[in-house]
């Protein structure tokens, strides 16, 4: 599995290796402010992705994995979340409108959060 940790790396280094030494690939690339984004489909995507994170509280201690897609007219988001100790795996998948690419992050939050009954954090 490949693992993308958008947090500063003083954030994420424990994180990082810890998922590679379960094996996993990993890649770090610290991210912008969704706000300076100006291209609307980027835009759309980021801010699906961020509200999965909103919703489950997210840290540089929380292994998750978001990647939406957008085709015609519908916004596609997947996500994973791992357990503290990386021994669980959570996913969830859906499709909407673009339009509702906010809520639909929301939505796949709750559904990892409820899922993984709070599994991730300390």
């Amino acid at each position: 599995m490949h693992i993308l940790f958008t947090r500063p790396l003083d954030d994420c280094s424990e994180m990082i290796l810890k998922f590679k030494s379960l094996g996993h690939q990993v890649s770090h690339l610290p991210l912008l402010s969704v706000d300076k984004i100006n291209h609307n489909e980027t835009y759309q995507r980021a801010k699906a992705e961020r509200n999965v994170l909103k919703v489950l509280e997210g840290d540089c201690e929380t292994a998750v994995g978001v990647h939406s897609v957008i085709k015609k007219n519908k916004i596609t988001v997947e996500a994973e979340l791992f357990s503290l100790d990386g021994g669980r795996r959570f996913y969830e998948k859906k499709t909407s409108e673009i339009k509702n690419a906010k809520e639909l992050g929301e939505e796949i939050g709750q559904i990892l959060k409820i899922k993984s009954n709070n599994s991730y954090k300390k």
